[in-house]
């Protein structure tokens, strides 16, 4: 079949950021299927109109210029949806799909999801990374009741028009039901473990410590992400700040960018632990991070203290079982239930970084407990989320929505021809 893949931030394991779509949709391809993948290129200087065509590994990826980066104002980011989403509506409705499937966040992705399908019998799968609208209203960020009006009937109707909605976790399947979709009408397939790509063994990297020789020989936990506010990172600098007083050779690490960088530097700056016991390096590629994460000694993902941000999906928690290494969230939801259940991590406590050290400093220094979180890490990645089976439940999903289509009939190929 031919499916069109709407995902406004497609990233290949050539550069920083989650890999999700790029395996899935290569894997699709390998399967037979052909794949057209309508993004935008977020390091544009400026909105472009012309799109870009390339082939990725059998991939059509289509991109057209859009300037993003977590350092944006909410106003910024919302203009910056809606101009993708305009665009990306003509494009991917010129390219007469199958199966349309969009993928977010924003939620803005789901306009060019039912242009696509206007008038037309195809079927579309949504996928939800995070809750939107309710996400963003717990935030802040849509304040004016208008907005939050339409946010609210987007998604309704993104959801009754979906023939089927694939959420990234329990937590976010429940908020789509409690809408008023029926359960059967919703998969989950969460963020996936690539054990391929990312089990190094226990030996150090010597590409990523000949890099850093200040973290050589010393046990670090490591954040590789985003320094948002929601990360929260903030938290991390004043968890090693507390860490400090009670084990100064512990490590953390914190590797990535975003709006709150300069400010995470600044607070590690006055709290003591600078270049100390906290570091913060340049982000890797995607392909590069198995490297950094067989040196580190744990793992690690925070959030602010939103309830709503607790049913998230985070790429760091996957990547984490994918190499066999301990997790340490500050956060509760169904991530906290999973990591206490199986062992395979710790949640510390969100307000009290003394109590959290304390807390992290039993754990740690239990050579025990560091081989079983670590087995027991490496044993999710390898039988609960591996990349195969989580991508076999997601073709099928796929594939099952064409088949139930009232329609299944398709463009003939001369036809498909003239539209690209």
């Amino acid at each position: 079949m031919r499916i069109i893949y709407l995902h406004q931030y497609f990233t290949t394991a050539d550069s920083a950021g989650g890999t999700r779509s790029y395996e899935f949709a290569r894997r699709l391809v390998r399967d037979g299927h052909e794949v057209h993948v309508v993004t935008s290129d977020r390091n544009a200087s400026v909105p472009s109109s012309t799109w870009n065509v390339q082939p990725i590994e059998g991939i059509s990826v289509h991109a057209i210029g859009q300037p993003y980066s977590n350092s944006m104002k909410p106003r910024q980011r919302v203009i910056a949806f809606l101009n993708f989403a305009i665009r990306s509506a003509l494009r991917a409705r010129s390219l007469r799909g199958d199966l349309i499937f969009a993928t977010s966040t924003p939620l803005t992705i789901v306009l060019p999801a039912l242009y696509a399908m206007l008038g037309r019998r195809v079927p579309f799968v949504m996928e939800v990374r995070d809750l939107w609208p309710s996400v963003p209203i717990a935030l802040g960020y849509l304040r004016n009741p208008l907005f939050r009006f339409l946010a609210v009937v987007l998604e309704r109707v993104a959801y009754s028009k979906a023939t089927h909605i694939i959420a990234l976790s329990d937590d976010m399947a429940s908020g789509v039901v409690a809408t008023g979709v029926p359960s059967s009408k919703v998969s989950v397939v969460t963020n996936m473990s690539d054990v391929d790509r990312f089990r190094r063994g226990d030996s150090q990297s010597s590409w990523f410590l000949g890099r850093y020789p200040q973290l050589a020989g010393r046990p670090f936990v490591v954040y590789t992400g985003t320094f948002g506010r929601v990360n929260g990172v903030d938290y991390m600098v004043r968890l090693a700040a507390s860490y400090k007083k009670v084990d100064p050779r512990l490590a953390f690490v914190a590797m990535g960018e975003g709006a709150e960088l300069s400010t995470v530097i600044e607070l590690a700056r006055e709290l003591g632990v600078l270049d100390k016991n906290f570091f913060v390096l340049e982000q890797v590629p995607k392909k590069d991070l198995p490297e950094v994460l067989s040196a580190a000694l744990a793992c690690s993902s925070w959030v602010i203290p939103v309830k709503e941000l607790e049913a998230n999906s985070a790429n760091k928690l996957f990547d984490a079982f994918a190499a066999g290494r301990p997790m340490l969230i500050n956060h509760g939801g169904w991530q906290q239930k999973l990591l206490e259940s199986t062992g395979a991590g710790l949640s510390l406590d969100a307000h009290d970084t003394e109590l959290a050290a304390r807390q992290l400093h039993k754990h740690v220094s239990d050579s025990g407990w560091l081989a079983s979180a670590r087995s027991a890490s490496a044993e999710l990645g390898r039988e609960r989320f591996g990349l195969h089976q989580l991508y076999t439940k997601f073709r099928n999903v796929l594939e099952c929505a064409v088949a139930v289509s009232p329609s299944s009939s398709t463009a003939t190929d001369s036809a498909r021809a003239s539209q690209l």
